[in-house]
């Protein structure tokens, strides 16, 4: 059995609920990306 982490793919064009989200997460065993214009994924770890 492989590990692997849970990835999580936020997109929101507010910066501010972007920083809200991660940091909802950020104590968690998930993989944060963010896309915050809707188009790139960004890789928050």
């Amino acid at each position: 059995m492989e590990n692997y982490t849970s990835t999580i793919l936020v997109v929101d064009d507010d910066h501010n609920n972007l920083e809200v989200i991660i940091k909802m997460f950020e104590d968690r065993p998930y993989r944060i990306m963010y896309a915050p214009n809707g188009q790139r994924g960004y890789d928050e770890a």
